[in-house]
């Protein structure tokens, strides 16, 4: 394997999970920054604090498809067979994560990891995707919600698919704990809010 074409990969993954949808589409639509309310993230959450239901379902499908197609442009050239694949998978939600056009700063990563692993098990993501709208609606905190369901899916991977897939789903769960280490010292201090709370914890 031509190992500019591997780091090619790695690179136009890291660029498309990096674009800020969180700011750019509230802000074509004339909504705001969420980056200046609520928690200050980028994410599906705070979008939903400051713009409402329909601009943040915008804003977590174009999060979800940043890394649906970045897993499926890495697949695509690289072949299923290479053992690249799932090095390369998480870049998407390193951008995210750390975007290079908000000075290395973004979101929790949460939208994009469920693109790339729906990439690999569409079913038990949908099945993720609803469960986390579920818990949310029962007022559950949004970044619990978030961290169970991960726990859940990696756990699900590791069961039907194990290996390197596994691994993968690991690996974003602890990305995905680590993203939202503010918001557990929140929680812990009694200060984390629910959805319809006057601040949001971020996506």
């Amino acid at each position: 394997m031509n190992l500019l074409i591997v780091l090619a990969c790695g690179a136009l993954a890291y660029v498309l999970g990096s674009i800020p949808f969180g700011v750019l589409i509230p802000k074509i639509l004339g909504r705001g920054d969420p980056r200046t309310v609520g928690s200050g993230n980028i994410g599906t959450t705070n979008v939903y604090r400051m713009a409402g239901l329909k601009v943040s379902i915008l804003v977590f499908l174009a999060d979800f498809l940043k890394g649906l197609i970045a897993a499926w442009g890495t697949l695509t050239i690289l072949g299923e067979n290479s053992n690249l694949i799932f090095i390369l998978l998480p870049f998407s939600v390193l951008g995210h994560v750390f975007s290079c056009f908000l000075r290395f700063k973004g979101g929790k990563g949460v939208a994009t990891a469920a693109g790339v692993l729906f990439f690999i098990q569409p079913f038990i993501i949908s099945l993720a995707i609803l469960l986390w709208a579920l818990l949310v609606k029962i007022k559950t905190y949004p970044f619990l919600a978030s961290l169970l369901v991960g726990f859940l899916i990696t756990l699900s991977f590791w069961i039907l698919k194990g290996g390197s897939a596994a691994g993968l789903a690991l690996f974003l769960l602890l990305l995905l704990v680590w993203t939202h280490r503010s918001n557990l010292a929140r929680w812990r201090q009694g200060r984390e809010y629910h959805v319809k709370s006057e601040q949001q914890s971020g996506f």
